[in-house]
């Protein structure tokens, strides 16, 4: 975590790596088993920039992450599934005295979910109240595990040198 000699910058940067496994034995003697790898992503960078005449323009970056494997076996067989959920957040704000004079916001949403049987894939981007790209499918074609290119709503150049936050 950072924070600013002024209170202004505040950067925050978390990864939480969470394992766990649950194995029970019933009475006929069949064990099964469920392990769990989970990782939770947490990227902040906001800050308040001085542009004289009581101007400032506020911005805000922020990326959540969750992606869980999961195995399940038993004496019947073994099944696996992954799940991927990537969110961002950009803002801007423009503020004149104790007015805002300008803003824009945006958000994009990657969900991915593969299993041995099932397969979903949604990506979504929006700015200002408005639906950029909103793509959605059944087929696992789009749930191989190499990094996509998701369409990431633009905020332009107010954004330049501030650090996107994708994992």
């Amino acid at each position: 975590m950072v924070m600013g000699n002024e209170g202004n910058l505040q950067i925050v940067n978390q990864v939480i790596n969470l394992n766990s496994s649950v194995s029970t034995k019933m009475p006929s003697s069949s064990i099964s088993s469920v392990v769990k790898f989970k990782n939770f992503s947490l990227y902040l960078h906001s800050d308040d920039i001085d542009k004289g005449n009581r101007t400032y323009a506020s911005i805000a970056n922020v990326t959540l992450g969750f992606d869980e494997k999961k195995k399940k076996t038993s004496d019947f067989g073994s099944s696996t599934s992954q799940l991927k959920n990537l969110q961002n957040g950009q803002g801007y704000m423009l503020v004149k005295g104790n007015l805002v004079v300008s803003g824009l916001g945006s958000t994009q949403q990657e969900y991915r979910y593969n299993s041995d049987k099932y397969c979903y894939f949604r990506n979504v981007s929006s700015s200002n109240y408005t639906i950029l790209h909103d793509e959605e499918s059944n087929s696992c074609r789009y749930n191989a595990w190499l990094p996509s290119k998701p369409r990431w709503a633009v905020l332009g150049s107010k954004f330049t040198g501030v650090k996107k936050g994708l994992i």
